[in-house]
């Protein structure tokens, strides 16, 4: 029996759909954490930029900046010298104190190709430092909890 030729443009037309769905999904798989990590050091150097602009015009309110800023990221920042003494630490947002040893040397480390370096803390929890030099020679070390980063990459998964 033949097909008449709009059974086989109907099939030829669900196929295709089909195709392309399967080729976007994969696509948000594959790229979907690239895509995310690359807004997300967009959003941190902003940032950076304007802590370091009132840290250089010695604001009176660079610190509550650089606190309403770890809020909004829902993690911690803090502020070394070149020896790696931290000059400046905000209080962690969300998931307890600070790492309390003052020196910042051990997590000054290469940097993943997010500008980002994944660790685990004493307690067991992953965190990612994004970590940024000032232009006076300081280091400014922005921390946020993984979990939410990879909660939100789970949650375009599940879409």
């Amino acid at each position: 029996m033949k097909k008449s030729i709009s059974l086989r443009l109907f099939f030829y037309s669900i196929s295709l759909i089909v195709i392309i769905i399967m080729v976007s999904v994969f696509s948000v798989k594959i790229f979907s954490e690239d895509i995310y990590y690359n807004k997300k050091v967009k959003l941190l150097d902003a940032y950076v930029s304007e802590i370091e602009k009132a840290l250089t015009e010695e604001s009176k309110n660079a610190e509550a900046l650089i606190s309403e800023f770890a809020w909004e990221i829902g993690g911690m920042i803090y502020i070394t010298d070149k020896n790696g003494n931290v000059l400046f630490l905000s209080e962690r947002q969300g998931y307890g104190r600070g790492r309390g040893n003052g020196n910042s040397n051990a997590f000054m480390t290469l940097r993943d190709s997010h500008g980002i370096v994944k660790r685990e803390t004493a307690s067991g929890k992953e965190v990612l430092d994004y970590q940024n030099d000032l232009s006076d020679g300081k280091h400014i070390v922005i921390e946020i909890p993984s979990q939410d980063i990879g909660n939100t990459i789970e949650g375009v998964y599940n879409i």
